[in-house]
């Protein structure tokens, strides 16, 4: 493993870290929920288990759709990262649900889907499923008709 892959590995987990101990404090924090900002084009999504050790999924917007392609995963504890056009990121606690994609929001009582969050913010969520291992060998092709 090479330094700079070594060093943004260590990045991605103390983000983690810290976003997981301020969605704990805010948890216990009562008041006002401001109305979101909007997502500005150019945004982009980044989802990996809860350690930080595995890609799960990447999406950016563009014309106010995020296109969001995500791998299968069988662990249900998520982190997904949102960083803007100026570099801010920003981390949500996630988890696969039944309805989808659910992320944890500070100050509300339950997490919401991924799409109603970024539909608070302007941005419609399009899912791409990933290409498996198997459709890349076969070229994307439906190989059991």
């Amino acid at each position: 493993m090479t330094a700079p892959l070594r060093t943004a590995i260590a990045l991605v987990r103390a983000v983690l870290a810290t976003a997981f101990l301020a969605a704990g404090a805010a948890g216990l924090a009562q008041g006002v929920v401001a109305t979101p900002a909007p997502l500005a084009d150019g945004s982009e999504l980044v989802v990996t288990d809860r350690h930080g050790d595995h890609l799960i999924g990447y999406g950016r917007v563009v014309g106010g759709e995020l296109r969001l392609t995500l791998a299968e995963h069988d662990d249900d504890g998520l982190a997904v990262m949102v960083i803007d056009p100026t570099g801010r990121m920003s981390t949500l606690v996630g988890r696969f649900a039944a309805d989808g994609l659910r992320v944890g929001v500070p100050g509300a009582e339950q997490d919401v889907t991924l799409a109603s969050w970024l539909s608070e913010r302007g941005v419609r969520l399009t899912l791409d499923p990933a290409r498996s291992s198997d459709d890349e060998r076969a070229g994307g092709r439906d190989d059991d008709d």
